[in-house]
């Protein structure tokens, strides 16, 4: 930079981006239709381009739900029912396993446990 009196001066910056990554999953939920946690889903905000695989299996690695190639409604309204093949499963721990592309085009695999508990409606 140069002021009035034509004296310059420089300096560095160093910026650094920090890369948030806006995937979270709940741990439970209640699909007993009564409008709350009635789906199990990925979770996305900012920086995410799509889920690339999304998948829960059963304690006996039975596949019981798989989406690919999307991106997930905010309205909570895509994922996993709790059903299989039309049916409702009991309450029990699944697996999940899910992989997120990011804008920046950064892939990223997620994986945990979610309990699909009890239907009834207290």
């Amino acid at each position: 930079m140069t002021d009035q009196n034509g004296c310059t001066a420089t300096d560095d910056v160093t910026v650094k981006v920090k890369n948030v990554r806006n995937v979270y999953f709940a741990n439970i939920f209640t699909p007993n239709r009564d409008g709350n946690n009635d789906f199990f889903q990925a979770v996305t905000g900012p920086g995410v381009e799509q889920i690339l695989s999304f998948a829960i299996y059963d304690r006996w690695g039975n596949r019981v739900f798989e989406k690919t190639n999307y991106i997930p409604d905010p309205a909570g309204t895509d994922g996993w029912d709790g059903t299989f093949g039309g049916k409702r499963l009991d309450p029990g721990v699944f697996v999940y396993f899910a992989k997120a592309l990011f804008i920046d085009g950064k892939v990223i695999d997620y994986s945990g446990s979610v309990t699909l508990a009890d239907r009834v409606k207290n």
